[in-house]
């Protein structure tokens, strides 16, 4: 599980060495010089890819913040909308933001087909538009209108099994479409009413092929490799080649376990595997 990111298993960073060690030097020497360059750039890469998920983590304890203060109100609706789309203008990273209450109503919006999109559903009726990111008016006819029932999403689950924010396997947003933009993992979180019954569920997503972007314009991937695994070894995200196969699978790594790396974060601590 991609939970693994934050809280269970081990988040795997693997990069090759960055520089040749020149032959002449002793060899004893080398692999010590080459064990602390790689250590270095593992600790760099760790760091990096800790900040770029902290974004999503600081989004959603903001929203945490307005829904303590009352500031967004439940059935969600309209007046969710601004603040979706300021938080999608002004945090790159986020692919997608959306909230379902118990009763099966829901708001979202997300980066998809090149453009912005709102959703709308009541009581798992759905209704998705485009939406102008200037003034955050719909663009012309519902693009799609279906069923959604936030409740039976897999963050939902997630969220709903656990005391504290979580990070989800990774998951696909619309049925059947496994591309690297419309998969990815989100944070998520559950929120209570004043007498302790459930509200609802908060997920912010940010896809695979972000996080392969993210991983490309690293200076250590110009000279090496970056990649990030899950637990079951399957590809998350890398600095180059594709993490989904022709089938939309994603592809699994031979890892070499003396140049993986863990980190400790805000919501828990991952060891190196």
């Amino acid at each position: 599980m991609l939970i693994g990111l934050i809280v269970v298993s081990p988040i795997i960073v693997v990069s090759v060495i960055l520089a040749t060690l020149s032959w002449r030097a002793n060899a004893r020497i080398s692999a010590n010089l080459g064990d602390q360059v790689m250590s270095g750039a593992s600790d760099t890469v760790a760091a990096q890819v800790r900040e770029y998920l902290g974004d999503v983590m600081s989004v959603s304890d903001r929203y945490a913040r307005r829904i303590s203060a009352g500031v967004l109100p439940d059935p969600p609706g309209e007046a969710w909308e601004r603040s979706l789309l300021d938080d999608l203008f002004t945090s790159p990273s986020v692919a997608s933001i959306c909230y379902g209450n118990i009763a099966g109503d829901a708001t979202w919006l997300l980066r998809s087909h090149a453009r912005l999109e709102v959703g709308r559903c009541e009581k798992t009726s759905a209704v998705e538009f485009a939406i102008s990111p200037s003034s955050g008016q719909t663009i012309g006819k519902a693009l799609r209108e279906y069923t959604f029932d936030p409740r039976q999403r897999p963050w939902w689950s997630v969220a709903t099994s656990s005391e504290i924010p979580r990070w989800t396997p990774v998951y696909a947003w619309f049925m059947g479409d496994s591309s690297e933009t419309t998969i990815g993992t989100g944070y998520t979180r559950e929120f209570h009413r004043a007498d302790g019954s459930l509200r609802g569920v908060l997920v912010v997503d940010v896809t695979l092929s972000a996080l392969n972007v993210f991983l490309r314009q690293m200076d250590i991937a110009k000279k090496g490799r970056v990649f990030i695994v899950d637990a079951e070894g399957k590809l998350v995200a890398a600095s180059d080649g594709s993490v989904t196969d022709e089938i939309g699978a994603r592809q699994k790594r031979a890892l070499p376990a003396e140049r993986n790396v863990g980190w400790s974060t805000g919501a828990g601590t991952c060891d190196g595997a």
